[in-house]
């Protein structure tokens, strides 16, 4: 019943998505011809009319490509749109190859240039669309998936609360093998162990979640000799307890390897990131050049010394740099500033000092290191050797802060968590970011920084 479910969805969502991209190169077309008037001879209809299903079969063959017919039940709609958005720019490159060969100087570049917004705003519509339908049909009983558990691991117990807090991805729970009692907390059948062949002949599901924790693999290994005869479809939630910021799963001559706590950050990813740094930090120094002017000759009538302070901070991999700062305090002897934090009513303070900080206004020239690229944008902030040295001994995990670039914003600073506060929490949502980063993740924290303003209660 589900694969026939499946198949029609599938038939289904390539004619849904055929339409849209259709919709798109349509609207594209008129409004380069009805609206966006300009010299040259229009393409003919029957010009038109030859491309319209070429640009159709294009893009459907680069969505099969990014795997956007898998299913989606464990695949947040943020993700599937950035998978539709690199499918769209990929089919509109194909397509304009295949025009350069096929079709020179037969149709219009703004024709085109319009075309690959439009599409991205239908696709995503249809894609919502359908996503509501599913959800719909699912709550009447229909597309679901039929699970049972086995293993009492810790990562079963998280997996049974995520899918409790999503009541719309469509699994039903027949039941719990080996459960070791978890199984009634949360109202679940409980299944023996001695009892697991029988109850899955029985009930026949279509997926089998395993999760045991290492100290018991063997039951594991048992179960699955059992799965090998049948068509179940088997999941295992893997012991990674040490996974922290994540895993890949790698493989050598055969033999599988996971990677544990390396940033989930392709080489486009970097790329694209460092592309965001750039530009941000230019139109960041044109802009408020102004500014640093005004607070220049402030800081310098307020107290003698620089305008601008250098404290060697700890980056990723344990790299050190200069990170600059408008000077906010006055010059003293020794290592002070290395040492202690900086407290509410700290007397080495200016007058205009405490108005920078309160303001945030001293972490603006770190723009130059962002340009540069000691820094990012966006990141975990950077933190004093001397610190780096003792919370690495006290704060379990805090190393993998170092795993990424540090940055001006970060998640636990737009949450509150900077300045004297806890530096437990901010490790928290550091590895956070890092596990969960994306583009859209960076840009959502650049536009909070701008929204909940830069000046805070714990930024002294």
């Amino acid at each position: 019943m589900y694969s026939r479910y499946r198949l029609s969805y599938l038939f289904l969502q390539h004619v849904l998505d055929a339409a849209a991209v259709a919709l798109a190169w349509v609207i594209a077309f008129l409004l380069r011809f009805h609206l966006f008037t300009g010299r040259g001879i229009p393409e003919s209809s029957t010009s038109f009319l030859i491309l319209t299903p070429v640009i159709v079969v294009t893009s459907l063959i680069f969505y099969n490509i990014n795997n956007l017919y898998e299913t989606h039940r464990y695949t947040s709609w943020y993700k599937e749109t950035l998978e539709i958005v690199l499918a769209n720019l990929q089919s509109l490159v194909a397509f304009v190859v295949l025009l350069y060969f096929f079709a020179p100087g037969r149709f219009s570049r703004m024709t085109i240039f319009l075309y690959l917004p439009t599409t991205q705003v239908t696709m995503v519509a249809v894609r919502l669309v359908s996503r509501f339908l599913i959800r719909y049909s699912r709550r009447k009983g229909i597309n679901l998936r039929y699970t049972v558990l086995v293993g009492n691991g810790s990562s079963m117990t998280d997996y049974v609360d995520s899918l409790r807090s999503l009541p719309n991805i469509g699994i039903v729970i027949h039941g719990w093998i080996d459960s070791d009692g978890a199984s009634s907390a949360y109202n679940i059948p409980e299944v023996s162990f001695e009892r697991a062949v029988a109850y899955l002949k029985t009930v026949s599901p279509n997926t089998i979640v395993i999760g045991y924790d290492n100290h018991k693999a063997e039951r594991e290994d048992e179960l699955l000799k059992v799965c090998y005869n049948s068509t179940y479809s088997i999941l295992i939630l893997p012991d990674l307890h040490h996974s922290i910021i994540g895993c890949t799963i790698e493989e050598f001559e055969g033999i599988p390897i996971v990677r544990l706590n390396n940033p989930h950050m392709s080489v486009g990813g970097r790329v694209l990131k460092r592309l965001i740094d750039i530009v941000g930090a230019v139109v960041g120094l044109i802009l408020l050049s102004p500014l640093f002017v005004v607070i220049g000759i402030l800081i310098k009538l307020s107290s003698k010394g620089p305008v601008f302070f250098l404290q060697e901070r700890m980056n990723m991999g344990g790299e050190r740099f200069k990170m600059i700062k408008f000077r906010t305090m006055r010059l003293s002897e020794g290592r002070d500033e290395e040492i202690h934090w900086t407290t509410k009513d700290d007397p080495r303070k200016t007058k205009i000092g405490s108005f920078l900080r309160k303001a945030s206004l001293d972490e603006f020239p770190q723009l130059w290191n962002v340009l540069k690229g000691d820094m990012s944008l966006v990141g975990p902030r950077p933190e004093r050797p001397y610190y780096v040295e003792q919370f690495r001994e006290k704060i379990p995990a805090y190393m993998l802060r170092l795993k990424v670039k540090s940055g001006m914003t970060g998640w636990a600073q737009v949450n509150g968590w900077r300045g004297n506060t806890s530096v437990e929490k901010r490790v928290t949502y550091d590895l956070y970011y890092i596990k969960n980063w994306n583009p859209w993740f960076d840009i959502q924290i650049l536009l909070l920084t701008l929204i909940r303003g830069f000046v805070n209660k714990n930024a002294y």
